[in-house]
């Protein structure tokens, strides 16, 4: 048996291996994105995405049953990723500041990204247009699929209430939404601006951000 780094090989492998399992797998669904974003859902097949990703059918059906599995996949590393910058964020800083940073970060990737805002709206828009009767038929409840927005982003209000009981503080479910709401929405509408040549920048969105931080009763 031979050695690297004090470690077998053996022992070794099977991170590796899901490393590059998880490596396909986000491939396949970021390939199921990018055809849904660029040429319409009517062409997001199994086998387009496969040809994408450059994997088989055969191996687009080891990681998904169907192709909205794949969208739902990304949708939900989507909050993945915002549970962890919350888990991560500095102590003492105030959630608004929070969801500031997740928001600007989110506002500066480029719009075709498969994990930006406006591709993530676009598959949310895209899932919750699928009939109640066929999303039951697509999925089962180990896949997840939220029945709606708050449940959906619940691990997201779990990580603010975490944050916050770190701060010595509470915070209520429906106050985490408010936050996340604002997560949402704000560069969206700055992107929405920006589309219709209105070249919104990251200082605007932190402007927002302190605004409502102070209050809309600022605007008069």
């Amino acid at each position: 048996m031979s050695y690297e780094g004090g470690k077998s090989v053996a022992a070794a492998t099977p991170g590796l291996r899901d490393r590059k399992k998880a490596e396909t797998r986000e491939r396949i669904a970021y390939a199921a994105v990018d055809l849904l974003v660029n040429e319409g859902v009517e062409n997001v097949t199994i086998a387009k995405i496969a040809e994408r990703a450059d994997v088989s059918p055969r191996t687009f059906h080891n990681y998904f049953p169907h192709r909205d599995a794949a969208l739902l996949f990304t949708l939900n590393q989507f909050v993945e990723e915002m549970v962890r910058a919350v888990d991560t964020a500095q102590p003492g800083q105030q959630l608004i500041s929070i969801a500031e940073n997740i928001a600007v970060d989110f506002f500066n990737r480029t719009t075709g990204r498969p994990n930006s805002m406006q591709t993530l709206s676009r598959l949310a828009d895209h899932l919750n247009s699928i009939p109640a009767q066929a999303r039951t038929e697509l999925f089962t409840e180990n896949d997840g699929f939220p029945s709606n927005a708050v449940e959906f982003f619940s691990p997201l209000v779990q990580a603010f209430q975490r944050y916050s009981e770190r701060e010595g503080r509470a915070l209520n479910a429906a106050h985490a939404l408010l936050l996340i709401n604002s997560i949402m929405v704000v560069p969206s509408v700055f992107a929405e601006l920006n589309e219709s040549g209105e070249c919104a920048t990251e200082k605007e969105i932190r402007g927002a951000f302190q605004l409502l931080a102070g209050g809309l009763s600022q605007l008069g």
